[in-house]
């Protein structure tokens, strides 16, 4: 907490929860200070308020915000503003950022983990239960920190699972710490706080719950993370109302798509039919983030691999076949073969087709950032030279996927420049759409356009993960 601290709870009390005006003023002022000293005229003139917020910015007193930091200073609650470095670097980033989070933990975890939001119903079934604790226990043993909102049900069994694993949470409250909500759960608060997770909320330490408070909690739970689960919702539901708010923000959106209660998993099947991602374990999760995230995958997924430790989803799946692979120097058949058998069909098979006599090339093909990443993982971590036979045939792909290319370029004559960068960028390979703005430098924007172009021209494909590459 520093001096600024009580000027940016004053501004979040003027301007209410969810205003979009706090990123408009944390970027027009260094100090909310400088903000708050302003005639009041000339406060109206720092952005476009509307009307209500303008009334409050005249009516709000200050020395409400002061008996505030007053309370949290009592009651050891943090709080942390948009201009603290402490501040979620993703949560600064969405339409209406809290200007302030009143904190128990150390929330610094939020930039120092990557973060994953497992959301569901308050009427949990016990296989929706079970689901929640496994796959937040599962992605927690990998160094994920679990973010979920700490309510009955598909929450609370989140928030155990990471538990469960040793790892770290952040449970994002629907008011304020101090008002007695949910007091049959402050053991698990308080383990989450122990064990170096946060409990943290938008809302002053005795503000009470409502109705309206969760609904605008939920930008938060998205906000903080990559990707947000739905494990079991209805189908007109909070946890639908947050996959819907991580879209906007430009999250992922996961659904459960294993067999759990018809009636509260309504909401999960309607989501995946709209588009959102299909899982069954905290496996294909990962597999969504080995391409798009490589820092993420190196340091943290692959040192877990390489030192073998016992608890590790990627490690229990694999380990029986590890040994086996390292003995033979790392084969490419060997290698393939261990792989696939060691994860298990039921990890592949929503991308592959049923066996047949080429089922490992096909499977090649579908997941090529996975088979890639277990071949990276195998001749960087554990010492293995790659074969001359792996790159031979890699160089033949390669040059395989140009002949594609030149053949289907042929046929779109008034391709845009963009589109041409971006299909010169894609030859080495299939990329996440970031890397692509990373290798190309063009936009967002222009490279939206130009991937619906060469879609159109049936050039290129996405794959799971937001991933395109060559056809």
């Amino acid at each position: 907490m520093n001096k600024d601290t009580v000027y940016w709870v004053w501004i979040q009390r003027a301007l209410g929860y969810g205003s979009a005006r706090t990123n408009e003023l944390s970027e027009s002022f260094s100090f909310a200070e400088d903000f708050y000293r302003l005639p009041y005229t000339d406060k109206l003139k720092a952005v476009n308020f509307t009307a209500a917020e303008a009334a409050r910015l005249k009516t709000t007193p200050f020395s409400e915000a002061e008996n505030i930091v007053r309370i949290c200073k009592d009651r050891k609650i943090d709080i942390v503003s948009l201009s603290d470095d402490k501040y979620p670097i993703l949560l600064k980033s969405i339409h209406g950022s809290p200007a302030v989070l009143y904190v128990r933990g150390d929330i610094g975890i939020a930039n120092a983990r990557f973060c994953i939001s497992i959301v569901g119903t308050r009427n949990a079934s016990a296989s929706g239960k079970k689901y929640s604790r496994e796959i937040a226990r599962d992605l927690a043993i990998e160094n994920v920190c679990i973010v979920s909102g700490g309510a009955k049900g598909i929450d609370h069994f989140s928030h155990l699972g990471a538990l469960d694993a040793g790892g770290v949470t952040i449970c994002v409250l629907g008011c304020g710490h101090e008002v007695g909500y949910l007091r049959e759960f402050d053991k698990v608060k308080q383990e989450i706080i122990n064990k170096g997770g946060a409990v943290i909320s938008e809302y002053p330490p005795l503000d009470p719950p409502s109705k309206l408070t969760f609904p605008v909690r939920n930008r938060i739970i998205s906000g903080l993370s990559r990707g947000v689960v739905i494990v079991e919702a209805g189908k007109r539901s909070g946890s639908s109302i947050t996959a819907g708010t991580a879209l906007e923000q430009g999250r992922d959106v996961f659904a459960l798509a294993n067999e759990v209660s018809a009636k509260t998993s309504e909401g999960t099947r309607a989501l995946i039919f709209d588009g959102a991602i299909p899982i069954r374990n905290a496996l294909d999760i990962i597999i969504e983030y080995l391409a798009a995230f490589p820092n993420y995958r190196d340091n943290v997924l692959l040192s877990n691999i390489a030192n073998c430790s016992e608890n590790g989803i990627i490690q229990r799946k694999i380990g029986n076949f590890l040994r086996d692979v390292i003995d033979d120097k790392c084969s490419k058949e060997k290698l393939i073969d261990s792989i696939l058998t060691g994860i298990g069909e039921d990890s592949y098979s929503v991308y592959s087709q049923e066996k047949e006599n080429n089922d490992v090339e096909v499977r090649m093909r579908q997941r090529p950032d996975f088979l890639e990443f277990f071949h990276e993982m195998f001749s960087q971590y554990l010492g293995i030279e790659n074969e001359p036979q792996i790159q031979t045939e890699q160089e033949e792909t390669a040059s395989a996927a140009d002949d594609i290319v030149d053949v289907q370029s042929s046929s779109v004559p008034e391709m845009s420049p963009n589109a041409s960068e971006v299909l010169r960028v894609l030859r080495g390979g299939a990329l996440h759409i970031d890397k692509i703005a990373e290798k190309t430098g063009l936009s967002i924007a222009a490279i939206h356009a130009a991937i619906m172009e060469l879609e159109l021209g049936e050039i290129i494909e996405m794959t799971p993960g937001r991933i395109y590459q060559i056809k």
